[in-house]
């Protein structure tokens, strides 16, 4: 009689139980593409891109609020991975570890490409040399130049000091791939700041320093804080071949003239369409495009003419 009352006690229960197990998911996940509150992971090169767009989505979506954590790129994939962060902005593709995780997950993340962006080297207004070959990069990060003398030897400026943003941000990742690799440390003349914005500050104090920021912190002609700090210092010109050097700008992104080009990735591992598959949309498409066209960036999912304009004295 026992087992029969336990038996007719579970039969009971189940249906209850249940039907809360899907009201407590329900009630978890409450947001739609356009409304609700979500909270995502930013690797802080691309906060001036992400905060105009995200700007414009909320004065669309009002309804919508979207909580942004600016971190280094390998802090925003963990979170994506293994914390509640279901979306992510970051400046490369999945790895192979990543998809493994994802996959035992049983998780296929989406995931889109929504611009062209680019590595800017900088340096001191008061630093004479402001080019450099991609050949001389490299031998900076792989500790073979140290001094300023090494890239021009009637340079008096001593030793090189380079400072980029933070540890394990997007700006470091693309360097140490590029050109470390392995478990090796980067040289004892390289150093991380808190902000690319820091990195600004820093050279703009110190002669001798050569900062990596993203160029989104500089590129974007209608912004008044774009236009002091490119007033403080130097964009560094950068050749393949050691004739023409290319700065940064829009046109050689998008033609990759200009050699450290990559591209900005937001990635979500949400199983339904969520508020995170509508930022998602909301970048990739006809609006986000035009805010990265605007941000001196270049769009991903958008054709973009370029246009040559003529030197009046060519030809004569």
């Amino acid at each position: 009689m026992k087992n029969r009352n336990f038996l007719f006690l579970l039969i009971f229960l189940m249906p209850w139980t249940l039907s809360c197990s899907r009201a407590t998911r329900s009630k978890m996940y409450t947001d739609t593409p356009t409304s609700g509150r979500i909270a995502i992971a930013v690797d802080e090169s691309f906060k001036p891109l992400i905060d105009r767009m995200l700007n414009v989505f909320h004065y669309t979506y009002p309804d919508a609020t979207i909580d942004v954590r600016y971190v280094p790129e390998e802090q925003a994939m963990n979170d994506l991975l293994f914390d509640t962060i279901r979306f992510a902005v970051v400046g490369r593709d999945l790895t192979p570890y990543e998809k493994y995780v994802f996959d035992t997950m049983g998780i296929t993340p989406r995931k889109a490409k929504i611009a062209k962006d680019a590595l800017c080297f900088i340096v001191n207004r008061a630093n004479p040399d402001s080019n450099f070959s991609v050949e001389q990069i490299k031998k900076i990060f792989e500790g073979e130049i140290s001094e300023w003398r090494q890239i021009n030897p009637k340079s008096k400026l001593g030793r090189l000091q380079v400072v980029f943003d933070q540890n394990r941000s997007s700006n470091a990742g693309m360097l140490y791939r590029l050109f470390i690799g392995g478990n090796r440390p980067f040289p004892e003349w390289c150093k991380a700041a808190t902000s690319n914005e820091q990195v600004i500050e820093y050279v703009k104090k110190n002669r001798n320093a050569i900062g990596v920021i993203g160029v989104g912190w500089l590129s974007d002609a209608e912004d008044t804080t774009h236009l002091r700090f490119r007033h403080e210092i130097r964009v560094a010109g950068i050749s393949e071949d050691s004739t023409d050097y290319y700065q940064p700008f829009q046109a050689y992104i998008a033609t990759e003239e200009y050699p450290f080009v990559r591209h900005i990735y937001a990635i979500s591992k949400e199983a339904r369409s969520g508020l995170g598959a509508g930022v998602m949309a909301f970048m990739a498409r006809d609006k986000g495009q035009r805010i990265v066209l605007k941000s001196g960036l270049v769009p991903a999912t958008m054709p973009v003419r370029l246009v040559h304009m003529r030197n009046s004295h060519e030809n004569e």
